[in-house]
């Protein structure tokens, strides 16, 4: 029932979390590719497993959602609010991220191949085990991350705030880290 009113638009989408604001959201599975949700409200909603590939979440308040194991490659993210998402073994290689709020987020095991993340706050986030190689984290916010075992060969973090972020054990091959903030950052 919940995909039928999405499937409607965003618009209607969002009237409804409107009228239902308590309602749980279960969009586990559901097959989103190509979907246009931007400004769509999804805060706390379950998309465990769903495909995102390709969609245009610009904007979307996603704060607190479940996305484990998402598939959203070359998804449309930028100034999304992903701040404290569950989001272990998601998929967003080539992904548009910049300016998304990922404050808290947790991102265990993600790929972030050639993900845009420039300009993106990821204070607090939680990237152990994840691969972010050739991803772009131009000015990013990192203060306070976990990127313990991290592949972060070739990421340009010039002007990134990686302060008090732990790196323990990350690859860094090629890594940029020009202008970067990384005052207590622990790198071995």
């Amino acid at each position: 029932e919940q995909l039928a009113i999405l499937r409607q638009g965003v618009e209607v989408w969002n009237a409804w979390r409107t009228k239902y604001p308590k309602e749980p959201v279960d969009l586990r599975l559901a097959d989103l590719r190509r979907a246009d949700l931007s400004h769509g409200k999804f805060a706390g909603a379950n998309l465990d497993g769903a495909n995102l590939d390709y969609a245009n979440l610009e904007e979307a308040d996603l704060a607190g959602a479940d996305m484990e194991n998402v598939q959203a490659d070359r998804a449309h993210m930028k100034r999304a609010n992903l701040s404290q998402c569950r989001l272990g073994g998601v998929s967003l290689c080539e992904a548009r991220l910049d300016e998304a709020n990922l404050m808290g987020a947790n991102l265990r095991d993600a790929c972030l191949r050639r993900t845009n993340l420039s300009g993106a706050n990821l204070e607090r986030a939680f990237l152990a085990g994840a691969v972010l190689d050739d991803s772009k984290l131009q000015g990013a916010n990192l203060k306070c991350g976990v990127l313990v075992r991290t592949n972060l060969a070739g990421v340009d973090f010039r002007g990134a705030n990686l302060s008090q972020a732990n790196l323990m054990g990350a690859y860094t091959v090629d890594t940029d880290f020009t202008g970067a903030d990384l005052r207590e950052t622990v790198l071995e």
